[in-house]
């Protein structure tokens, strides 16, 4: 069998063919993930492709939620893309990154009072999530020198209740119009839409689009001028995005209004790869193969995923035969992958663990072990993007009452 360990392409991508991924391990540490840069701009580009060719001018605004890392924010912007966060956390970020307060979207069920008076003030587009929102909302307004612009998020009962939202079939949606209508320095900019994540039907999107553009109508009939029509996110990574955008064209008709658009998964899954080395090979009782790798389910969260993620040993030879492959995590439910069809390994090999890129490091967490470097793939080749942690990132925000520190000089590295 080759080595696998000396002749590793990086991702099938064209970048610099000298560079290896055990080159990157050993330098960066293992695992490690990595972020193709082209992947990304590609996907973000063909995205909007689809809206135009759709007939729509699409704001896109990017789900910072789905994968934090500033670079690929930064990537994203650069692309033109606006923000669409949820929290306090990621507001800030976003005007980090120097994304101006009127190209960001402020989402989320559990803003703060300070988070409110933050945005609306800035001039941000806040999204209101139910009638306490609303509330605070109007008495930061009345304070405030301009209006604020403010958007309304919609529970369309497409799938049962949800938390999330003002129920529109039950009349909350129109008392909550009313209420906008007769309060002081309010501009109801928005109407917005969301229903999951990983959608492989588009017709929901058409129905969608009929439903807003009713309760645009209702608006309309007590002064209030809806310009923007925002359909949240939930497009998938492995589809074409164009069946999507016409199910929304078919569903706006010719109505004059703004698309806002909100992807996450789309833009950054395919985009990121997660590099880990096999650690040990063992049969299984019944019969095949258990693989044990040194990243576990705590880097590769399930949540949010309904497909098992790819994994593929590009450097390793001979007949493919499905593997369980395991991670380093002391709790049985640490597997990666059920029946990965995978060549013979052995431990120091490669794998990679493709469609990495959409809720893993934002999900992540150090259970037993830090948290490892991102290393972006571009041009200038590999940078790193996120440093990787040791055990002192982990214990840094912890305090040790003195009555319980060691007496003598012991030192616990």
């Amino acid at each position: 069998m080759p080595d696998s360990r000396t002749d590793i392409a990086v991702l099938d991508t064209p970048l610099d063919p000298a560079l290896r991924v055990p080159a990157l391990l050993a330098r960066f540490g293992s695992p490690l993930f990595l972020v193709d840069e082209a992947a990304l701009r590609t996907a973000y580009r063909e995205f909007c492709r689809a809206f135009a060719e759709a007939g729509i001018d699409a704001w896109v605004a990017y789900s910072y939620k789905t994968n934090t890392l500033p670079a690929v924010c930064a990537i994203l912007h650069e692309e033109g893309a606006r923000a669409e966060v949820v929290s306090g956390m990621e507001y800030a970020l976003a005007r980090a990154l120097g994304v101006a307060a009127a190209d960001i979207v402020f989402n989320g069920p559990a803003k703060t009072r300070a988070d409110l008076a933050q945005a609306l003030g800035d001039g941000a587009l806040v999204v209101i999530d139910g009638f306490d929102e609303l509330d605070a909302v109007i008495a930061i307004a009345a304070a405030m020198a301009r209006p604020a612009r403010i958007g309304l998020r919609l529970d369309l009962g497409e799938a049962g209740w949800s938390r999330f939202g003002i129920r529109s079939e039950n009349g909350d949606a129109a008392r909550a119009l009313k209420r906008i209508a007769g309060a002081a320095n309010l501009r109801l900019e928005l109407l917005h839409r969301h229903a999951g994540t990983d959608h492989r039907d588009p017709e929901p999107y058409f129905r969608a689009a009929r439903a807003l553009i009713q309760v645009r109508a209702d608006a309309a009939a007590i002064g209030l001028d809806v310009t923007a029509l925002d359909f949240g996110g939930g497009f998938p990574a492995n589809l074409p995005i164009a069946p999507f955008a016409a199910a929304i064209a078919r569903g706006l008709g010719r109505e004059p209004v703004r698309v806002v658009v909100e992807p996450g998964r789309a833009l950054v899954e395919r985009a990121m790869r997660l590099a880990c080395t096999v650690i040990a090979v063992k049969e299984m009782p019944a019969g095949g193969r258990a693989v044990v790798v040194d990243a576990g389910i705590n880097l590769l969260p399930p949540l949010c995923r309904s497909a098992p993620r790819p994994v593929r040993s590009p450097g390793a030879s001979g007949e493919s035969r499905p593997a369980a492959v395991f991670g380093p995590l002391c709790m049985p439910e640490d597997c990666l992958a059920q029946a990965a069809m995978l060549p013979p390994v052995r431990p120091g090999d490669v794998l990679l663990i493709d469609e990495a890129g959409a809720y893993t490091l934002s999900q992540s967490s150090e259970f037993t072990a830090p948290r490892p470097a991102a290393v972006l793939l571009g041009p200038d080749g590999p940078e790193v993007i996120r440093r990787r942690e040791d055990w002192r990132d982990v214990i840094e925000p912890c305090e040790v009452p003195a009555r319980l520190r060691p007496r003598s000089g012991t030192d616990a590295r």
